[in-house]
Formats: structure tokens, sequence, C-alpha cells
């Protein structure tokens, strides 16, 4: 028997694994994506799964695999600085990619007009 937390965690843990093996890939990195690390234990216990370095500085980033998590994550004040990406089982490593470099886009976008 499975409870639904084991599930979810192993789900976390399979998106987490997808994410690596996207970005271990060869593929044309943004001049402003300096890198993308999994998140500390430290960051992990606050929600985060990767840390992406930007030339403005970090980004952090929450994987979920369902909108409806996405949503109840996003609801807490203390996610408020952290990118829920949304990965969907069929995303090819290509699709994982470009979803997670335009998140952070956006992101990098709003914090130049609006922090620096």
């Amino acid at each position: 028997m499975e409870i639904s937390g084991q599930r979810g965690q192993r789900k976390g843990l399979e998106n987490e694994c997808k994410v690596i093996r996207a970005f271990n890939r060869p593929f044309t990195r943004p001049l402003w994506l300096k890198s993308l690390r999994r998140g500390s234990l430290v960051e992990d216990g606050r929600g985060v799964d990767f840390v992406a370095t930007t030339d403005i500085g970090p980004i952090l980033l929450q994987l979920k695999s369902f909108l409806t998590g996405s949503i109840k994550f996003r609801r807490k004040p203390e996610h408020r600085d952290i990118i829920v990406v949304v990965l969907q089982k069929k995303f090819s490593p290509a699709e994982i990619r470009r979803e997670i470099i335009d998140l952070l886009a956006q992101e990098r976008n709003w914090l130049l007009k609006n922090k620096y």
C-alpha cells in the first residue's frame, strides 16, 4: 500500500530527474542563465527544488505535476518568491527546458523592471 504523500514525493523526484536529464543534454543556453542546480536541503525545506543562477542573481523554482498543486503552493505567502513550473507528463526534454527557460525569462524581466 502506498500513502498519498509518498506518491507525491516519488512524483516530485521523478520530475527533478527529468529536469536534470533535460538540462544535461546539449542545448543553446541564454547568456543570462549561468547555471541550474538542485536546491539544498535547507532550500528544499522552503519548497525550492532548483535554483537558477542568472546574471541578476538567483531565481528559485518549485516543480509541480498538476495545476492544482501549483495553485495551492502559490497561495502560501512564504512561497511568493518561488516560481512554480508545472511539468506535464508528456513533456520532452526540449519542452521541459523551454518551459523552465520561458518562466525564468519572465521572472528575470519582471525583476529587471521592478527591482533593479
